[in-house]
């Protein structure tokens, strides 16, 4: 199907880039999610491909899938191991305020572990294009340790990534949420 399909351009066309990640993961990253931290996309294809440094899986384990949900009941990032059916997209709520919940109950069906990530903003209206424009404003404006948006945000749970896993990717300005 579809998502073999990806598979096999993907790894393919850059399988030799970087071997950290193999078996490939496949990860859908949405057109609309400018704000994805680099170091989280990084970290759930590591997750995905069961490729992390201190991973405490045995040798062999299927990885598990990631998903960014999005303030809007979507997902910004889809991040899925290769054991993952096509059939995790059936019966999947699309374009519903439900999308991320019915996304995770049909991979939690095919029996795939699914790692939720942090919350995002995805640009679907005239509105979000403004509060990306302000958060970029803001995050130019930082002074000190923590700017304004951090100090909005008040280490909001829905910004940290899964319990016990840290992050290691370089501090990107206009980042929803930041990782140590």
């Amino acid at each position: 199907g579809m998502l073999d399909h990806t598979r096999s351009i993907v790894w393919n066309d850059f399988g030799d880039i970087d071997a950290a990640i193999t078996p490939p993961a496949v990860a859908f990253l949405g057109m609309d999610s400018p704000e994805l931290p680099v170091g989280e996309i990084l970290y759930a294809l590591q997750l995905a491909s069961r490729q992390l440094p201190h991973s405490s899986a045995k040798e062999g384990a299927p990885g598990s899938a990631y998903i960014n949900p999005s303030h809007d009941g979507g997902y910004g990032m889809l991040c899925l191991p290769p054991q993952a059916p096509a059939s995790v997209f059936e019966g999947v709520r699309w374009s519903d305020p439900l999308t991320a919940i019915s996304q995770m109950k049909a991979l939690s069906d095919e029996g795939i572990p699914v790692v939720i990530g942090s919350l995002m903003r995805d640009i679907d209206e005239m509105e979000d294009l403004m509060g990306l424009a302000e958060r970029l404003r803001i995050a130019r404006k930082k002074t000190g340790s923590a700017d304004e948006a951090d100090k909005e945000r008040g280490g909001d749970i829905l910004c940290r990534p899964p319990k016990g896993r840290e992050i290691e990717a370089a501090q990107i300005d206009g980042d929803m949420c930041r990782y140590s």
